[in-house]
């Protein structure tokens, strides 16, 4: 239901300003410890965020078609020469593309780190509360 009606509140805004808007709200869930609504809101985060990388990289693709001809080169992962085929995708990975997968890794490893967090529900302070417990 929150679901629903988040996306009903927020159809009109564009999607940077929705994400933002969504992180908030994560995050004061997060503190109240309203977990359950959290990851709602957090799986629409990431549907945002995948509806926007799945756009920009159709986009880039659509753009770096050529026409020149319709062969397309095969890699092979066996043999002596495989590094000489892999090497042309190495040199096209960017800055861009490094930071990228930084932003996604650290994306990751927050994550684990908010999943290992307890509630108050299940372990009240002082009663055999055991902190932090790592996913690790």
């Amino acid at each position: 239901m929150v679901v629903y009606l988040f996306l009903i509140a927020c159809a009109k805004v564009k999607a940077p300003v929705r994400i933002a808007i969504t992180s908030g709200m994560c995050a004061f869930f997060l503190y109240h410890t309203l977990w359950d609504i959290f990851l709602f809101l957090c799986g629409l985060v990431l549907a945002d965020l995948n509806y926007i990388h799945t756009e920009k990289s159709e986009a880039a693709k659509k753009s770096s078609l050529s026409p020149r001809n319709g062969t397309t080169r095969s890699f092979s992962l066996t043999g002596l020469h495989s590094l000489r085929q892999w090497a042309p995708l190495f040199r096209r990975i960017t800055t861009e593309k490094a930071l990228h997968n930084v932003y996604w890794v650290l994306h990751f490893l927050l994550a684990t780190y908010i999943l290992s967090m307890q509630g108050r529900d299940n372990y009240p302070v002082g009663q055999g509360d055991p902190g932090y417990v790592f996913l690790w």
